[in-house]
């Protein structure tokens, strides 16, 4: 009810909303022309989408920003979306700048750099993206290989006063030191552009004409150097499949669905070859819950991954080929062609090539370039026979040290990544001396349910059939019937056992993995992660109280003094690092009572350093 009182105040003009639950947590972030109009859509008794309807389950506040344009307004969602990560918006897993060759022509002798960043800078060229590392760093092995310009940086390079061993396997000019002329070194600059824009026939002309000059002036061995490189180049480019007929740009995108993903494929062509392709998986809670049929949901999924994936890649070509019945937003394609800095040709399969090419598109989206950790998702719902891939994965451990400090650590993994921000510790210091994983385990479930949503798809405790039962039991009570996830537990192996027990909720005997499993191993990974999280966290909890003792022992600290040292710096590794000057300056410390207590705290310090090596 206070949710729709809140649409009632929403303005009627253009900008991005945000849909955030009971926690004030961003569930959703989208843009529209009207905000007022566009939101109230969501409410309405005939939209039966069940996501959407899970979505407006969860909503509890709106909240809004303006803006002037719906590019702004695409830009801010994009921004926004980036930020707060939302459950139910599309996010490119791998949304940080892809690799990207800098020459920076300010310097007299510029040299080839590989960055993810681009700073508006004068005379700075920028070539690329390369979506994989590995064949970024190939290129830039070969480059360095091909062509003898500098690879030694700027600090370097201005100190250097004799050639270095690059210059000595003829991999340099060694501009540092020799007189090199700046036309001669700027021609291969020249040509390292030629080779980086994928103009290589033009390269390979321009290499040509050079090679027979110096034969014609028996300069032999410098004819040589050009007909070894001409080499290189032409073999680099058999390693290329020469797809289009005419040597263009274009960038193809390809979009499928099966039981468990959405993905998007896009082939990377440039010259009419293929150098490149990239594939990005969704799971089905990901789509967007406009509660759209098929085509417009995957029309929403293209245009988010296109507009994301240019916008964090600085180089936009002349053509995308996109699928019959896909069109771009008009919001993306103006941002495009504004960074384009001319008009851009999005184009549907009209000729045989660009069927083949979308097919070629299509053909690996699902294939080997699954993502690492949704394979072993997928793995791992198949394993404990799951309805879906699980997003959310908790892990817990109960930990104690000697009976003292006892604690449940949790982590979170949501889509096979860590979200190390989500890690939780849960303390019992009223079961200290008890040493009762079951009942702390119980207990924890307490804590847990008053935490609410976002609940896991699968929680896994580190332990045995034993602590399985008492965090099931304890969360019956809690929902009044069956727990709405999937619980598990793994438990190390005794003296007569090879590998790790897997006890599941609901299953009487555990099951038994090979050791080399891939569903095990990612099992055992999680399980060892919070297992080294919550032990580190005991373990500095037991330290603190350790330097916490040690501190009243020594010789002018007693209870009062300790309060007054808290108070003035707040933590005990502040006191340890105190000065003799600060603590003079404390009320009712003089000065030999400072070096007294200074002395003591150093003499403390360095047991602590000898305790930590």
């Amino acid at each position: 009810m206070e949710t729709i009182k809140q649409i009632s105040s929403l303005p009627q003009s253009c900008g991005v909303y945000l849909f955030k639950n009971s926690h004030d947590k961003v569930i959703y972030v989208g843009k529209a022309k009207n905000i007022k109009k566009r939101v109230s859509q969501y409410f309405r008794s005939y939209v039966t989408s069940d996501k959407t309807q899970l979505l407006v389950s969860e909503i509890s506040n709106i909240d809004f920003i303006c803006t002037s344009t719906e590019k702004e307004a695409l830009l801010l969602e994009f921004n926004l979306i980036k930020k707060y990560r939302p459950k139910y918006n599309i996010l490119l897993r791998d949304d940080k700048a892809y690799l990207l060759f800098k020459i920076d022509l300010n310097h007299p002798y510029p040299r080839i750099q590989i960055t993810r960043k681009i700073v508006k800078k004068n005379n700075c060229k920028y070539f690329g993206p390369y979506t994989s590392a590995k064949a970024a760093r190939q290129t830039y092995k070969l480059l360095n290989k091909i062509f003898p310009i500098r690879k030694c940086k700027d600090s370097i390079f201005k100190n250097r006063t004799r050639p270095c061993l690059q210059y000595h396997i003829k991999r340099c000019l060694a501009p540092c030191c020799l007189k090199v002329s700046k036309k001669e070194y700027m021609e291969l600059i020249h040509e390292v552009e030629l080779f980086l824009k994928g103009k290589n026939q033009k390269l390979i002309s321009k290499l040509e004409k050079e090679m027979w000059n110096a034969s014609d002036k028996l300069e032999f061995e410098k004819a040589a150097q050009i007909r070894n490189k001409i080499f290189e180049i032409k073999k680099t480019l058999e390693q290329q499949r020469v797809i289009l007929p005419t040597n263009g740009d274009m960038d193809v995108f390809s979009i499928d669905i099966n039981e468990q993903l959405v993905g998007v494929g896009i082939l990377i062509l440039r010259e009419g070859r293929l150098v490149d392709q990239k594939n990005f998986h969704f799971s089905h809670e990901k789509i967007r819950p406009f509660g759209l049929d098929r085509e417009d949901v995957l029309k929403e999924i293209l245009n988010a991954v296109i507009f994301q994936f240019y916008t964090i890649n600085p180089y936009v070509p002349d053509k995308i080929l996109l699928p019959i019945n896909h069109d771009l937003d008009p919001q993306v394609l103006d941002f495009l062609q504004v960074k384009k800095g001319k008009k851009i040709q999005v184009i549907s399969p009209t000729t045989s090539t660009h069927k083949d090419l979308l097919r070629l598109a299509s053909l690996n989206i699902f294939k080997e370039n699954l993502p690492k950790q949704m394979r072993e998702l997928i793995g791992l719902s198949k394993l404990l026979k799951m309805d879906n891939i699980p997003k959310r994965i908790e892990v817990i451990d109960a930990s104690h040290i000697m009976g003292k400090h006892t604690m449940v650590g949790m982590i979170v993994c949501e889509q096979g990544e860590l979200k190390k921000h989500e890690y939780r510790i849960f303390k019992f210091e009223d079961l200290d001396e008890t040493r009762d994983d079951y009942l702390t385990l119980h207990l924890w479930t307490q804590k847990r349910f008053k935490l609410g949503a976002p609940w896991p798809d699968l929680l896994i405790i580190d332990g045995g059939k034993g602590q399985l039962n008492a965090v099931k039991q304890g969360f019956e009570k809690l929902f009044n019937g069956p727990v709405p996830f999937k619980l598990i537990s793994i438990a190390k192996p005794r003296q007569n056992m090879d590998t790790d027990k897997i006890y599941i909720m609901g299953r009487k005997n555990p099951l038994i993995l090979p050791k080399n499993s891939k569903e095990l191993l990612f099992i055992q990974f999680l399980r060892d992660n919070v297992h080294r999280f919550t032990i580190s966290k005991t373990r500095a909890k037991a330290r603190k109280t350790t330097i916490q003792s040690d501190l009243t022992k020594i010789k002018g600290i007693g209870p009062k003094t300790f309060k007054l040292l808290m108070s003035h710096f707040n933590s005990l590794d502040n006191i340890l690092n105190v000065t003799c000057d600060e603590l003079k300056k404390i009320p009712t410390i003089g000065n030999s009572r400072s070096k007294q207590i200074y002395l003591g705290l150093q003499n403390l310090k360095e047991e602590v350093k000898r305790s930590n090596k």
